[in-house]
């Protein structure tokens, strides 16, 4: 069964939502995945208007990479249709997942396409396989360093090797941690008062969650702004005297809330900029010394680690391994740090110096924060060269869970 008419894609990413027909060469909508809701009449706001609405709780649609609040990602996906002027009955939908997604998550995909949605065919893609053939790689070594989670994923032969498929929590909202207690020293822990945009400084009362909502698109900011990885691994804690004899520009960063006075807004790094995305490398040693209300277990794998073991879990070929390793892709928001790649390059071949390695980071910042969602249009349209990956509404009411299983494994 093959589908050559265009299809809606959506690629719901823990922070972003990236959305569009298949025809198209980047996604046309792109939106927060969060939304908000007023408390008192339940009204669900989703899109950019959330900025309006500072009095409203904001929440998410996932947690650890997969949906868990279902009656809003119902509301994410009508919000698609709704700006693409697009009936959801007039054209097959996909969707992506990630690699540890659940058979009962799936089930529950399955059932508001066809159920609430009623698309006529439905199809679930795996992110990290979008992502490798997005690059034209059928063979690839997937790093994902999202918002919420960082996974690596094996591919060979455009086939996921799903035992060593990995993931972990060290990504960037655990480096947001980290950024906030060094902003909070700066600003002697007037957090409100210097990391959320001026515009939202008004006698409205703003919730809690709206706060943190509006602090963290600050952070990503900041740390894309200001951050870089060293090309060598760093002391978790530097004395100011270690400091003061390191030679390096300081990067500077104007905080959003505009006070009084200009200078109190910047915020100056100095060895900073390279010590705290370590954390993301060494997340037990940085985090133990550095935060007092956070412990992380000492054996707790940062992102090499995470690497190494999910080559060992394979247990294949040393011929396979090799081709794994040189093709490395690194892909995720987190990953636009620039350096990430020449340092992960480098801890490879100290620690795997007989084997070859190389990686790729697409330079084009744009289509690498929508890499999954064009790999998704392109095995949307591969139904002759792939396993079929659709299902329609007739083999759904016929057939069911057992289908899904087996089509969407």
């Amino acid at each position: 069964m093959d589908y050559h008419i265009p299809s809606v894609v959506i690629d719901n990413g823990s922070m972003t939502t990236r959305a569009g027909v298949s025809t198209d060469e980047n996604p046309s909508l792109v939106f927060p995945t969060h939304y908000s809701k007023n408390v008192n009449t339940d009204e669900i706001v989703i899109g950019r208007d959330i900025n309006n609405y500072p009095e409203n709780e904001v929440y998410t649609l996932l947690n650890d990479g997969i949906f868990y609040n279902w009656d809003h990602v119902l509301d994410n996906w009508k919000y698609v249709y709704s700006n693409l002027k697009i009936e959801s009955r007039e054209l097959p939908l996909v969707i992506t997942e990630n690699s540890w997604n659940t058979k009962k998550n799936r089930n529950k995909s399955c059932q508001l396409a066809f159920e609430e949605l009623e698309v006529p065919v439905f199809s679930i893609v795996k992110a990290p396989l979008c992502t490798s053939y997005s690059v034209g790689r059928s063979t690839s070594l997937i790093i994902d360093i999202g918002s919420s989670v960082t996974s690596v994923t094996p591919i060979f032969n455009g086939n996921i090797l799903a035992k060593g498929t990995v993931h972990s929590k060290f990504a960037g909202d655990f480096l947001n941690l980290h950024v906030l207690e060094f902003l909070k020293k700066k600003t002697n822990n007037n957090i409100d008062d210097f990391l959320i945009p001026k515009a939202f400084n008004s006698d409205k009362k703003m919730s809690n969650s709206f706060k943190m909502y509006q602090i963290n698109k600050t952070l990503a900011d900041f740390k894309l702004s200001c951050l870089s990885f060293s090309k060598l691994p760093l002391d978790p804690i530097i004395t100011p005297e270690q400091s003061n004899q390191i030679q390096m520009t300081p990067r500077h960063y104007l905080l959003p809330n505009e006070q009084e006075n200009i200078q109190d807004d910047i915020v100056e790094l100095q060895y900073e900029q390279y010590q705290l995305p370590e954390v993301l490398l060494k997340p037990a040693l940085y985090t133990n010394n550095n935060l007092q209300d956070i412990k992380v277990p000492r054996d707790s794998m940062g992102l090499v680690e995470l690497v190494l073991s999910s080559l060992q879990k394979l247990e294949t070929a040393g011929d396979i391994y090799q081709q794994l390793l040189n093709n490395i892709v690194i892909t995720g928001g987190t990953s636009f740090i620039p350096d990430l790649e020449h340092r992960v390059i480098n801890e490879f071949q100290r620690t795997l110096p007989s084997l070859s390695i190389q990686t790729y980071s697409n330079p084009n910042l744009l289509e690498r924060n929508f890499s999954s969602w064009i790999g998704a249009t392109i095995l949307s349209s591969m139904g002759s060269t792939l396993d079929n990956i659709f299902i329609n509404k007739e083999e759904y009411e016929e057939l069911g869970e057992d289908l899904i299983a087996e089509r969407f494994k």
